[in-house]
């Protein structure tokens, strides 16, 4: 995969730019395809919040 370059921050908190989110979810998209289909289990503590 080729570096990428980010002008600023992305996630929660970020500046999220629109090219810099574009730039992330593509590489993102790019890594999940090398990924055998995986079903991950949902444990029931991970639904409860507080």
């Amino acid at each position: 995969m080729p570096a990428m370059k980010l002008i600023q921050s992305v996630g929660i908190g970020g500046a999220n730019k629109l090219d810099d989110v574009k730039a992330v979810q593509t590489a993102l998209n790019s890594l999940l395809s090398l990924m055998a289909p995986n079903k991950l289990d949902i444990h029931p503590n991970c639904l409860q919040f507080g």
